[in-house]
């Protein structure tokens, strides 16, 4: 029996893999096909719709704007996400259940029916359409990932520290910015690069309540609307080059917070 389980894994997990990376894959090779018909075998490589969709006005505006909302959704974000990790480690509250839940509902929620309702509250208030209505959609949703990376670090660390910094007259403001932050900056930073990922990837809020603000998303679902661009493909793979960094990052910023724990 353990025999046929272990051999149903390794024919399990690669399949999966496979499953997974194929598009990928597939998407990175059509991005060097030189001919503007994808299709199989690649006759010609070439980086010509690289070059190509750099030179895109669309293209580089939805660059721009997804990097601007990114910047600003990883600000408030992990301000957010710092300061509920902040109440349940050292204010707690009485039903910490019931405070995460709260805290998590709006990344709980199906994101069409985010947009729907984020959509008509903002024309209520007249912000819809603009870049700062998907800035606060997403730091929404992002807020409780960050919350969640911030929390499991803030609770490892040593609250006498803190209080004895207290006693010794440091106001309550300092001791976090002397005294915490300086303990869990890789935890933050963490936060700060997984809240920019989910934004810099988010498309449905951004199409319902972005209006004429383009992020990179919604001008490749847009393009995808009329005819097939090439170009597409070169963009893809940048995107995808850059959330893969990011999780590199954040991977290995995890692995060197874990390593200074065990070692003090």
């Amino acid at each position: 029996m353990k025999r046929t389980v272990t051999w149903f894994l390794r024919l399990y997990v690669p399949c999966i893999l496979l499953f997974v990376y194929a598009p990928v894959g597939s998407l990175t090779l059509m991005s060097f096909h030189e001919g503007r018909i994808q299709s199989f075998p690649v006759e010609q490589f070439s980086t010509k719709w690289y070059g190509e969709a750099w030179k895109n006005p669309q293209f580089r505006e939805g660059i721009a704007g997804s990097l601007k909302v990114g910047v600003a959704v990883m600000a408030i974000s992990t301000i957010l996400g710092f300061l509920s990790a902040h109440v349940l480690c050292r204010v707690r509250p009485q039903r910490p259940l019931l405070y995460i839940a709260f805290v998590c509902l709006p990344c709980l929620m199906p994101l069409l029916l985010s947009g729907m309702a984020l959509l008509m509250y903002y024309q209520r208030i007249r912000i819809a359409g603009s870049i700062w209505a998907i800035v606060l959609a997403h730091s929404c949703y992002c807020a409780p990932f960050a919350m969640g990376l911030i929390r499991n670090s803030y609770e490892g660390l040593n609250e006498e520290v803190e209080q004895a910094a207290v006693n010794l007259g440091t106001g309550r403001l300092a001791v976090i910015l002397r005294v915490v932050l300086p303990q869990m900056w890789p935890a933050v930073a963490s936060a700060a690069a997984v809240s920019f990922l989910l934004s810099w990837d988010e498309f449905v809020m951004a199409w319902f309540v972005g209006g004429f603000t383009k992020t990179l998303p919604t001008v490749i679902y847009s393009s995808l609307g009329t005819s097939f661009d090439p170009s597409v493909n070169a963009v893809g793979v940048v995107a995808m080059a850059v959330s893969a960094f990011l999780l590199l990052c954040v991977f290995l910023m995890m692995v060197f917070f874990q390593r200074g724990r065990e070692r003090a």
